[in-house]
């Protein structure tokens, strides 16, 4: 009878053993946490352009310009969102979008015009990216309109029949700061073409 019990203790020992092995060196599972990317534009509004044929989102907290026009001598019809301040607050930015026949302004003809006075820009930084397949180029650029200083961060994408400028306005800003970019760079992240 013993002789039957030799092999039994040994496969018990065995097993005791070997879970004891396997939980002492084991690897521990890891588990990673799935990373939850929170959708900043989430609560912003939808604006689409059935004729240019794109949305864009915007702020919830802004509102659209009542003048969406077209300008008949430059070709150019716009767009523009800004805070929704009371009437005669001021604000320090707004986001327009351009529709062009016309290709952008080379970084040497570019000015801006207030009231009838024209400035060159004191400061242009400008690179080429990618924008949903689309090669861009990305300016920000800065104008001294004394007493004012006003910032501009565009981009230009070029489509078959259309230009498109997407413009973020600061005013009284002397250095695009990296919140500026950002929100530039989620509200252009939110413009899609319409199929």
């Amino acid at each position: 009878m013993t002789k039957k019990l030799i092999p039994v203790i040994i496969i018990v020992f065995i097993i005791i053993i070997g879970t004891f092995t396997w939980q002492y060196f084991r690897v521990p599972e890891v588990v990673i946490p799935e990373e939850i990317i929170e959708d900043e534009t989430a609560n912003w509004k939808t604006y689409k352009n059935l004729t240019y044929k794109y949305e864009v989102k915007y702020p919830s907290d802004w509102r659209i310009s009542p003048s969406l026009y077209k300008d008949p001598k430059e070709g150019d019809w716009w767009v523009e969102f800004l805070p929704d301040v009371p009437p005669g607050a001021w604000f320090n930015k707004f986001f327009s979008i351009i529709v062009s026949e016309y290709s952008p302004p080379k970084k040497e003809e570019l000015s801006l015009c207030l009231a009838g006075n024209c400035v060159n820009p004191i400061s242009v930084e400008e690179t080429e990216v990618t924008f949903r397949g689309f090669n861009r180029i990305k300016r920000e650029i800065i104008y001294n309109t004394d007493p004012v200083v006003h910032s501009v961060i565009e981009s230009y994408i070029n489509t078959d029949h259309f230009f498109y400028t997407f413009r973020l306005s600061l005013s009284e800003v002397h250095e695009i700061k990296p919140e500026d970019r950002n929100f530039y760079n989620l509200f252009l992240s939110t413009f899609r073409f319409l199929e």
